[in-house]
């Protein structure tokens, strides 16, 4: 039953957008039977809401307020807070159109407070727009002024802070480009200082090595001469075993 409604409801819609009014409106009333069939509560606010619009549209403000406040009722069951706006906005402006502004103002003052404190701007903008214009409309032209002036605060403050939210990402992107910068510089540094002490740890073992080669060269030098000098004492042996063979007997000595 649920989507039944809510195709009837959008169905509703897409009828008052094409100018159909009887058939957007009969579209409305189908919905509303079946919410109320189904016990669809949220479905109801939202379809009243939509009708109160309707006859706001059509400068039918009497319609306009009844629909306003069984919509109020309605969002007010299910506290749903975005419908509970919608219904006292239309309320308000129901009122104000009968030229009951003592009765609508607080409605409308009450819902653009709501969305100033949300942040909600677009609505915010449409409801000063609305109410301004409403109140030009009456002949309330000094309270009109006052509110395009609100209107034009609220916007002028939107836009700087847009333009800080702006400068502040400008200003982040830039730093996050510093710190990308810083980064890759201290990763070449890195590699730098790695290089250079791969360098120094390659000359210290170049270094060990030659000792060691310069140790190894003086022993076996050392070993050469220890067996030159053997080498020599043995000749030397030998020259005078020669000699004194030479000069004497083998038999007899003489």
């Amino acid at each position: 039953m649920r989507t039944v409604g809510r195709l009837q409801f959008t169905q509703g819609i897409a009828m008052l957008k094409l100018n159909r009014d009887k058939e957007g409106i009969a579209a409305f009333n189908n919905a509303l039977e079946t919410a109320k069939r189904g016990k669809l509560t949220g479905l109801e606010a939202e379809v009243r809401g939509n009708i109160a619009d309707y006859f706001l549209r059509q400068h039918d403000y009497v319609c306009a307020e009844q629909e306003a406040l069984l919509a109020m009722k309605a969002s007010e069951r299910v506290t749903d807070v975005n419908m509970i706006l919608m219904a006292r906005a239309n309320l308000g402006f129901a009122l104000m159109g009968q030229k009951r502004f003592t009765e609508g103002l607080p409605y409308i003052d009450g819902v653009i407070a709501d969305l100033d404190k949300a942040g909600a701007t677009a609505d915010l903008y449409a409801m000063l727009d609305e109410k301004g214009r409403m109140q030009e409309q009456a002949g309330l032209y000094k309270e009109a002024l006052a509110t395009v002036r609100k209107q034009q605060a609220a916007r002028q403050a939107d836009a700087r802070a847009a333009r800080d939210r702006a400068v502040a990402a400008l200003q982040e992107e830039y730093e996050a480009g510093q710190r990308t910068r810083q980064i890759d510089l201290l990763r070449r540094e890195n590699l730098v200082k790695d290089a250079d002490l791969r360098s120094r740890r390659m000359l210290q073992l170049l270094t060990t090595f030659a000792a060691l080669l310069t140790v190894a060269a003086g022993i076996f030098v050392y070993v050469l001469y220890r067996r030159s000098a053997g080498s020599n004492v043995r000749l030397n042996q030998l020259n005078t075993q020669l000699t004194y063979h030479s000069q004497h007997d083998a038999l007899t000595g003489l």
